[in-house]
């Protein structure tokens, strides 16, 4: 690791290599060229040559994967991988796309939705064929969509007898309504008087949205297509610079620490500070003191998840599944995401017996650089670790789902080293600086394929006291003994109580804590909080 740094400075030869690999796959037509390569060892073994076909950039990368780098050199990313994972992926896995100013346009495509629910009900009616029903998202529907009603029977051919199959309906366009109405006709629907018609269909029915049925002629243009939504996002600087002077140098050092190994520490730390902005940065362009120009700063990742999953404090298996069932099932990402995990919900979701017998098998492997805890579920595999940078941002019950294939990470300038020895020569520094910088950004597309998961931590109630031990109460009469009760604590999250009379045939009580006086005589009404099982009562006199 600590010549890391020396092959960064070398960006002379890393740019040699990429003109090189530029000219060899770039200008040729290979359409010609079916045979299989053909790998051949060069003199005394130095080096190889391809034969059959023509040279591309896969066929360097399987034969020389050295020579072919990426916009950072591999070996950085060795450097301190597991407090940076994400980092680490953007920089192994992430689509690497260039930036040519510090603000540049990213696209997020999200998967259009094919659900929705009725927001009124529609009672039918035999007055015309063609009617109007009201959905809680008409933008979703086109012109010549069909759509499936979930629940609602359609009918057979003459509109007259039920069929299994649910009510399925054909758009006609909308109203000029806002918001607007679906303009429907029934494709299997009800014979009401003279006219197939629209069955009833409830307020809240989930309807569903299927293929068009155009006719010839048709020509409409899609207004809800998932067509890609355009977002400026901002480049951020990374900068770090060390320095030694010429004395320090010189001098007699107990420990053989020099400028290398403090260039080491400052990849290191950059790496984290990196880390740290990518995920929880606040994307902004900001006007500074003594600057000419504006700060940018990128936005973090964490902000631009939309799907959130709560989890309970003591997790179980069906929990598991319905997790997993949220994260892989109506998003467009692959079935194999990284989950990132604070230590409170890496020890409740250790505890889970599913997670368990998984880990005892010690299904573990190697990704990205990477080790990862391999969890299967029904819906898609999840390769976790712990994350410590959940922890020193307050959020360690927390964990951040990832999908690498739809990570994109922007660069403007490549990480890279390089000694500034134009201040020696000015006489402004009299010993060696080197300037570590990168100026990038990392965004996320397909937001419904990424999740932020949280254990729901419960506050425990401790006790319950009451302001009333003894209550005078006339036949007839109530008391609400509810309210004379206190739970603690104040922000308890299970406040559920239950009462109990001693003689309901005297002094009943409710569920709510309200006491009738029924008949003379002495009941003993208890109140009995459900969580921790912990009692006060209260003696009732009826006169």
């Amino acid at each position: 690791m600590k010549k890391a740094y020396e092959f960064l400075k070398k960006k002379s030869v890393l740019m040699l290599l990429l003109s090189v690999v530029m000219v060899l796959s770039c200008g040729f037509d290979v359409s010609h060229l079916t045979a299989d390569p053909t790998v051949v060892e060069g003199t005394d073994g130095a080096g190889k040559h391809i034969t059959g076909d023509a040279l591309s950039t896969e066929i360097t990368k399987q034969n020389s994967p050295d020579l072919i780098l990426p916009d950072v050199d591999d070996r950085i990313t060795k450097i301190s991988p597991y407090k940076n994972p994400v980092d680490q992926i953007a920089r192994k896995v992430g689509r690497k796309m260039t930036a040519h100013g510090m603000e540049y346009k990213h696209y997020s495509i999200d998967i259009a939705p094919i659900s929705d629910v009725m927001s009124a009900l529609y009672t039918e009616n035999g007055a015309s064929t063609h009617v109007y029903i009201s959905v809680s998202n008409p933008d979703l529907f086109n012109e010549t969509d069909t759509i499936t009603v979930s629940g609602v029977k359609g009918y057979n051919a003459a509109g007259t007898a039920v069929t299994d199959n649910d009510l399925m309906l054909y758009v006609n366009g909308k109203s000029s309504d806002s918001p607007a109405k679906l303009w429907v006709t029934p494709i299997n629907g009800k014979m009401v008087g003279n006219k197939i018609t629209v069955p009833t269909i409830p307020a809240d029915t989930e309807i569903f949205l299927l293929g068009t049925a155009a006719v010839e002629g048709d020509v409409r243009s899609y207004t809800n297509a998932s067509l890609p939504t355009p977002e400026t996002g901002y480049i951020q600087i990374y900068k770090m610079e060390v320095g030694e002077t010429t004395i320090a140098q010189m001098s007699l050092k107990e420990v053989d620490w020099g400028l290398d190994d403090q260039i080491e520490l400052a990849i290191d730390k950059l790496r984290a500070s990196i880390e740290r902005s990518s995920v929880f940065g606040i994307k902004g362009k900001t006007p500074v003191p003594n600057k000419k120009s504006p700060v940018y700063t990128t936005q973090g990742i964490y902000w631009d998840i939309d799907k959130e999953f709560e989890l309970p404090e003591n997790p179980t298996n069906d929990d598991l599944i319905d997790m997993s069932e949220y994260v892989f099932t109506g998003q467009s990402g692959s079935n194999r995401k990284i989950l990132l995990m604070g230590s409170k919900f890496n020890a409740a979701f250790s505890k889970i017996p599913g997670v368990v017998k998984q880990q005892a098998a010690k299904e573990t492997q190697m990704h990205w650089g990477l080790t990862w805890s391999m969890i299967t579920t029904n819906f898609g595999e999840f390769a976790a670790m712990p994350y410590d940078m959940l922890n020193v941002m307050g959020r360690s019950n927390e964990a951040i789902v990832i999908d690498p294939e739809y990570l994109d990470k922007w660069t403007l300038i490549p990480f890279g080293s390089k000694d500034l020895t134009g201040l020696k020569d000015a006489g402004l520094f009299d010993g060696d600086v080197n300037v570590t910088t990168e100026a990038s950004s990392i965004c996320i597309r397909y937001r419904n394929a990424h999740c932020r998961l949280r254990i729901v931590e419960t506050e425990k109630v401790t006790g319950i006291t009451t302001t009333a031990a003894v209550h005078d109460l006339a036949v007839g009469d109530t008391y609400d003994f509810a309210a004379t009760n206190t739970i603690a604590p104040a922000n308890a999250t299970n406040k559920a109580v239950t009462y109990v009379s001693s003689e309901p045939t005297k002094a009943s009580v409710n569920a709510s804590g309200v006491v009738t006086g029924l008949a003379a005589g002495i009941a003993y009404i208890s109140a009995s909080t459900e969580d921790g099982k912990y009692t006060v009562g209260c003696m009732v006199t009826v006169a």
